[in-house]
């Protein structure tokens, strides 16, 4: 794994974690993996392997994520709803 992008979250109550989002490649795929952690240590985290064929669009897509600070409970929908998105767009001619 390699870390691409991290970020800090603060909640409405002022608890602040570690939001750190790395790829993760197998064979010629790639995915990726983000970790939530506060100062006592890892608290959750979440890999979606196999998603892309090109390293570009999964570090686009990690990028995308660390900007938004998904966390990882809810970095599965996101990500579904984002592919969705991408995938209903009309084809350039």
């Amino acid at each position: 794994m390699e870390m691409i992008a991290n970020a800090e979250l603060i909640t409405e109550i002022g608890e602040i974690f570690c939001l750190q989002y790395y790829l993760v490649s197998r064979g010629c795929y790639f995915g990726i993996h983000a970790e939530k952690i506060s100062e006592n240590g890892l608290l959750e985290w979440d890999s979606i392997q196999y998603l892309f064929e090109q390293r570009e669009d999964a570090v686009h897509l990690i990028k995308i994520l660390a900007e938004n600070t998904v966390t990882p409970f809810s970095m599965c929908e996101v990500v579904d709803e984002l592919l969705d998105l991408v995938c209903s767009l009309p084809k350039a001619v």
